[in-house]
């Protein structure tokens, strides 16, 4: 399978990471829902962030209205800078998985301006490396998302003060350049700087954010065919994902691993992860995701000779591809 196939595969896991630990100052359930939707549905993820968007009036930080109204009210009737912010990242992740790269750098280019008019710092960094990731992911000028992470990096050091919250930006500036270390051939910088991301992850409790940084870990030593580490590292993933009930982290370390026995030809337990992730994604039909899963059962099904099954998921797979084709456009 080509480098590509194993870049997006990192850079996947670890913009989850940065979605499970940006929703925790959401104050919309809309924003929550449309956050867990973005790799999955897309589609459907920018459609309720748009709506939030569009359907809410903004409200200054000094509004008069804000402290007579209920949570509820406040989440039905009026969005804040923050939640504005957080709606527009959405969007433009979203975009960005729907193949609108342009509409969805000028989303970001909105969200930063927004950060920097209502002064949320850290959020602006956020903004900025997601901004980073996705011009990486477009263009390939690793050296380039470097130097723009490193200036990140400075600039978080003029704030951190020792709040906690500095701790996120550090790890997602640590991730970013492990995936681009990663997927320069840049084996040993990866590693250490996966380790170095590891740092900033609390340690004295199981958590999503955790099982994304395993993920991401063991996607790379994947992508080496370091199988044994692999192995470690999405095991772990794995059953902390169980144990925190986190079905979409489940998921996509589900096709890891499938991808993994598939490689060493242990096609039954490739075949069981990926029915796991099948169970999952095939709540969502429009899901490009489910797409990928139905293309590995159907090749395992062909390499094991079951011919009608492996029919039987193509089938499938076209009439996907088409929905996913027109949702594209």
């Amino acid at each position: 399978m080509g480098s590509k196939f194993w870049v997006v595969l990192g850079m996947v896991a670890a913009l989850l990471s940065h979605l499970a630990n940006a929703s925790s100052s959401f104050t919309s359930p809309l924003l929550v829902e449309a956050d867990k939707l973005v790799e999955i549905e897309p589609s459907k993820a920018l459609e309720i962030a748009n709506d939030y968007l569009t359907n809410r009036s903004f409200s200054e930080p000094n509004d008069d209205r804000l402290p007579n109204l209920s949570r509820d009210d406040t989440d039905q009737r009026i969005r804040t800078p923050l939640s504005t912010v957080n709606a527009l990242i959405i969007a433009s992740q979203a975009q960005f998985n729907l193949g609108r790269v342009r509409e969805a750098l000028q989303g970001l280019d909105k969200a930063e301006a927004m950060t920097k008019q209502y002064h949320l710092l850290f959020l602006e960094l956020d903004v900025r490396i997601l901004n980073t990731r996705l011009l990486w992911l477009t263009d390939g000028e690793g050296a380039k998302a470097l130097d723009a992470l490193k200036d990140i990096e400075n600039d978080l050091e003029t704030i951190r003060k020792g709040q906690s919250i500095a701790n996120r930006t550090s790890y997602r500036i640590k991730i970013l350049q492990a995936e681009i270390a990663s997927a320069e051939n840049e084996y040993e910088l990866a590693n250490h700087m996966y380790q170095k991301a590891n740092e900033f992850i609390p340690q004295d409790k199981l958590s999503k954010w955790a099982v994304e940084y395993h993920t991401a870990y063991g996607a790379h030593f994947l992508r080496y065919r370091r199988y044994n580490e692999a192995l470690s590292e999405l095991l772990l993933a794995y059953w902390t994902a169980i144990e925190l009930n986190s079905s979409d982290q489940l998921a996509h370390i589900n096709q890891l691993l499938a991808q993994l026995f598939m490689q060493r030809q242990v096609l039954d337990k490739a075949l069981e992860h990926l029915s796991q992730a099948a169970d999952f994604y095939g709540n969502y039909p429009e899901s490009p995701i489910l797409a990928d899963v139905l293309k590995l059962m159907g090749d395992i099904y062909f390499l094991q000779g079951k011919y009608n099954l492996a029919w039987f998921i193509t089938s499938m797979l076209s009439t996907i591809r088409q929905q996913t084709k027109t949702l594209r456009k």
